[in-house]
Order: structure tokens, then sequence, then C-alpha cells
């Protein structure tokens, strides 16, 4: 796969929480000083962090998607308020680390979600 490199991940990203096509959470993961990568497993500061207008427009268009297609969990990552080409539907991490930012337990909403 390939993304296009978009400068402003200096600046970090954002990873959206989707559980059952809605959006239940986000983190900001900012790279540390001196590297782009905002991955956690190499090092990024995770903040606590809201979406903008038009980052709640591309993730409530994902989610409808990713539910049409009974995908159930996903992360989507977003740069500058553009969707990077990479939505996380086999292992979207950071669930723990937004509990311990937000107190809200995601874990408990993917499996109310699911007795729904």
């Amino acid at each position: 796969m390939c993304q296009e490199f978009l400068p402003k991940i200096n600046k970090g990203d954002k990873r959206v929480f989707v559980i059952n096509g809605k959006l239940c959470g986000v983190i900001s993961r900012i790279p540390k000083k001196g590297s782009f990568l905002s991955n956690m497993s190499k090092g990024a500061k995770v903040v606590n962090t809201k979406l903008t207008k038009v980052e709640k427009q591309i993730s409530n268009l994902i989610a409808k998607d990713l539910k049409k297609e009974n995908i159930f969990f996903a992360g989507i990552d977003l740069i500058d308020q553009k969707l990077n080409g990479d939505i996380n539907v086999t292992s979207p991490t950071g669930i723990k680390t937004y509990y311990d930012l937000s107190g809200k337990n995601l874990a408990k909403t993917f499996w109310k979600e699911l007795k729904a």
C-alpha cells in the first residue's frame, strides 16, 4: 500500500474508533520530536482530542459504509482533516489508551453493541 505523505503529520493524526457504525471516540497521536511516525509503538504521544466538523462528516460517511459492509469495529486515521487511506479493520489499537485518557471503556461499548 502507498500513501501520500502529508507534512502536517508532524502535528499528529487522529484515530477515530467506530463500533457498529457509530463514532465512539477519538485520540490524537503526535510523533515524537524528529519523527513523522504517529504510531504509539514508535513513541508517539497520545492526547485527548475532538473531531472538527469536516472530520465528523468524513468519519460518519466511512462509518456508514463500514456498517453496510458488516465491519463492526474499525479505526479511521485522519491527518490534517483528510482520510490518509488507512482504515484499520483487523486490529484498530488504542482503546486502552483512550480509556486511560477519557475514562470511557470502549471494550464495554463493543460488547454492548454486539448484543444489541
